[in-house]
């Protein structure tokens, strides 16, 4: 099938966005597991204690909001200037691993966290995860894992790829993503999606 037609079929039967945050179906919401305010709010407190010369963007359905100066996005200054705006993702940006696990460890109960390979890390809501969301898709279609096929690169990625049969991680993939797959193709930068 042509791309069009491809993103026509996979409309259909949900469209997983914002790391598992939101499930389109012909351009309605299905699934939403947004953050609250109150738990955003908690978050930008913590980094601005923990990590404050950190860079984080907020991304809600129509906007995101971000604590630098960016032309194509709103900047704010503090948690109290967050509208309250069905937070869907918070990326914070060049991470270690002490402050992963110390941010992790503040809100384990109520937030998911991953690390990125690239020092981004994400925090969504506990449910908002592609392996929840592809949950789903599939219970909702009846379609079977066997007739499913994901791609990754990062570790948010793994939840949902070991779903699938046929799980395909790019080459530049982290290592542990590759270890999870059954199939590697080219890397994203040779558009080893497509290929």
């Amino acid at each position: 099938k042509s791309s069009e037609q491809l993103f026509k079929t996979i409309r259909g039967y949900g469209l997983i966005c914002f790391n598992g945050a939101v499930i389109y179906e012909n351009s309605r919401i299905i699934w939403c597991r947004s953050i609250s305010y109150s738990d955003a709010c908690n978050v930008l407190v913590s980094l601005d204690r923990f990590m404050p010369e950190k860079r984080w963007a907020i991304s809600c359905f129509e906007k995101t909001y971000v604590n630098y100066s960016n032309s194509q996005y709103r900047r704010v200054y503090a948690n109290t200037e967050l509208p309250n705006d069905n937070p869907l993702k918070i990326t914070v940006r060049n991470v270690n691993v002490t402050e992963y696990k110390n941010i992790k460890e503040i809100f384990q109960e109520k937030l998911h966290t991953n690390l990125l390979k690239n020092g981004n890390m994400l925090i969504t809501h506990l449910e908002a995860q592609k392996k929840n969301a592809l949950s789903f898709v599939l219970n909702k279609n009846h379609i079977s894992p066997q007739n499913v096929v994901a791609f990754g690169n990062d570790i948010n990625d793994i939840g949902f790829m070991v779903q699938a049969h046929y799980s395909i991680a790019v080459n530049n993939a982290d290592e542990e993503v590759k270890s999870k797959a059954r199939y590697i193709c080219l890397s994203n930068d040779s558009d080893g999606v497509a290929y």
